[in-house]
């Protein structure tokens, strides 16, 4: 992502707040495989249950 020129210290996001039909709908089912193969153009430098750090190499 390009950050260039934006002020970090001013966002704003919401937190706890319902989600939308749309963000329900559009949530991936983790335990239902997706069929795509991986991609080599990216590594996995850290996760945890959620959150995932890749790089790309």
């Amino acid at each position: 992502m390009d950050y260039a020129g934006i002020d970090a210290g001013h966002l704003r996001f919401a937190v706890n707040r319902p989600l939308t039909e749309a963000e329900i709908e559009a949530r991936l089912d983790t335990s239902t495989p997706v069929g795509v193969p991986p991609r080599s153009g990216a590594s996995v430098i850290k996760f945890n249950s959620t959150y995932l750090d890749v790089v790309d190499r």
